[in-house]
C-alpha cells in the first residue's frame, strides 16, 4: 500500500479502503444501506463519484452449518476473496481519488483505522476489479415459478 502522500500515477481513480467495515456490518439491509450512504456522501466531498461497491457477504444460516455441511472458516475465506470488508470507491478523475486518500487514510470510521491506497483499473486485485465494477442489474432478478 502507497503512503497517503505519495500518488505513483494519474491513472489511479479508485480509491480502496481497508478496515471499514466487518460482515456483521453489512448483514442487514437497512445497516448496509446507511453504510453506503454514509461512505457515498463522505467521498464526494473530495471529487465526482463515478461508482462504488461494498462487497456483501453470502448469505448463511448459521444453524444450518452442522446440518448441511457449510464449513465457517470456509464461508469466510470465500467472502475475503470476494472483497467482503473493503470499499470500491470510482473517481471520475485521479484528482478526486488523489484527495480522498490524502483525506481518509487512517481516519476512524465505526471506531476503526482506515487504511486507504489507490488503483488503477487495470490494478491486479484479488478479486479482479473488472468483477467488483461489473454492471449491476436495476432490479434484482425475477424468481424461478415453480
Amino acid at each position: 500500500l502507497l503512503p497517503a502522500g505519495e500518488v505513483e500515477s494519474s491513472d489511479q481513480r479508485i480509491l480502496l479502503m481497508l478496515n471499514m467495515v466487518v460482515p456483521e456490518d453489512l448483514s442487514d439491509d437497512q445497516e448496509y444501506a446507511d453504510i453506503y450512504d454514509d461512505i457515498r456522501e463522505e467521498c464526494g466531498r473530495y471529487g465526482e463519484v463515478e461508482d462504488l461497491r461494498i462487497p456483501r457477504p453470502i448469505k448463511k444460516d448459521k444453524a444450518k452449518w452442522g446440518e448441511s455441511g457449510i464449513d465457517p472458516i470456509a464461508a469466510q475465506r470465500a467472502d475475503e476473496a470476494d472483497g467482503v470488508g473493503r470499499g470500491y470507491v470510482k473517481y471520475r478523475d485521479s484528482e478526486g481519488a488523489a484527495a480522498a486518500l490524502k483525506a481518509l487514510a487512517g481516519r476512524s470510521f465505526a471506531g476503526r483505522s482506515i487504511i486507504a491506497t489507490l488503483l488503477s483499473e487495470d490494478s491486479q486485485t484479488t478479486p479482479p476489479l473488472n468483477l467488483i465494477f461489473a454492471p449491476q442489474p436495476d432490479a434484482p432478478p425475477p424468481l424461478p415459478q415453480d
